[in-house]
């Protein structure tokens, strides 16, 4: 949802007792640097040089502590400093990156509509040859299958779940994608799990 030059992500749910309730969520313009995050230097330089290998980043927190933004940032930073392209598959697209990225990156960006599996969006841009994928969330078990595939294909992907640790986002990864492809999710993810980065934010 688009007002007075600024993005919201929408949620509409009706109750059972006849309320409706929306709730809007602003999503910045900009993809903030891996600096502005703040994250601490040591761990910044190993998720920079990541940008080099292929393989899936899974990245976990609860709702609204910033992995969509990390995905991003990283997304970001690997084709600005590697070159090459970069494909994000959404629902909704949040931070809006389409085009060019640095001096030898381009991404493009792909919304999945309500009605539309995650696989099959996901399978179409993989013909594109990306050298990174972004994908907003693990929603399906087909979604989570074409996620291990293009993990142990020679891509660099990077998605999101919600979990509670980065133990629970194995288990999560694992129960969809087995329902996909059965017990080979297993050997899949220990071949193409490249890092795994579980955050939350908290006042301080």
């Amino acid at each position: 949802y688009q007002f007075d030059g600024m993005r919201f992500r929408l949620s509409y749910q009706r109750l059972a007792n006849g309320q409706e309730w929306i709730i809007l969520r602003r999503i910045s313009t900009r993809v903030p640097t891996l600096e502005e995050l703040q994250i601490a230097p040591h761990l910044l330089h190993h998720l920079r040089k990541l940008g080099q290998r292929d393989g899936l980043i899974l990245i976990s927190g609860p709702t609204g502590h910033g992995k969509t933004t990390t995905s991003f940032s990283l997304f970001a930073d690997y084709m600005r400093r590697f070159g090459g392209v970069g494909i994000s598959v959404e629902d909704p697209v949040e931070y809006q990156l389409d085009g060019p990225v640095g001096e030898y990156g381009y991404c493009y960006q792909v919304q999945v509509d309500k009605d539309e599996d995650w696989a099959t969006p996901l399978k179409r841009a993989l013909r594109w040859t990306p050298r990174y994928l972004l994908v907003g969330e693990v929603r399906t078990p087909r979604a989570a299958e074409q996620i291990l595939r293009a993990a142990t294909t020679g891509h660099l992907v990077l998605t999101t779940i919600h979990a509670g640790s980065v133990e629970e986002s194995f288990f999560g990864l694992l129960h969809l994608a087995e329902q996909s492809i059965g017990h080979g999710a297993n050997a899949m993810l220990a071949q193409g799990l490249t890092a795994a980065w579980h955050q939350t934010l908290s006042a301080t």
